[in-house]
């Protein structure tokens, strides 16, 4: 029974690799911000974006954090451009997230975070009509 599962287990890790593809993102922002997306960010890539767009581009994320009086947000832009491309991408998508509880720049952070991956997740919805700047 045991290797039964472990065979299963293996099988269905083999298949999430093998769909899986290596792109590239660029992130303007904080750094220790781009590193708390980072371990996330590949299971909200599609393996549409990687058959259409990984060949000739890159995701473009930009992100900013607020601390406020009475809350902190979370604000990111994602698009696609092409790779090794200093230009803002022409379609972007955008998210804003916010806490009424949130105080700290940490807060701030973690909510870019959650921004940056709901607005991927956008990103990955629209792929076919999105337009990438030549």
């Amino acid at each position: 029974m045991k290797k039964q599962i472990a065979a299963l287990l293996i099988s269905v890790l083999s298949m999430a690799h093998a769909s899986a593809c290596t792109f590239t993102w660029h992130h303007y922002g904080e750094e220790s911000t781009r590193s708390l997306i980072n371990p996330d960010i590949g299971s909200h890539v599609t393996d549409a974006y990687c058959a259409k767009f990984n060949a000739k581009n890159e995701l473009f994320v930009q992100t900013s954090t607020y601390v406020m009086n009475n809350m902190a947000a979370g604000h990111a832009i994602v698009g696609i451009r092409p790779k090794g491309s200093n230009a803002h991408p022409i379609e972007t998508f955008t998210m804003l997230s916010t806490d009424t509880n949130g105080r700290t720049s940490g807060d701030a952070q973690a909510l870019a975070v959650r921004a940056t991956l709901k607005a991927m997740d956008n990103l990955m919805s629209e792929l076919q009509t999105y337009k990438v700047r030549n």
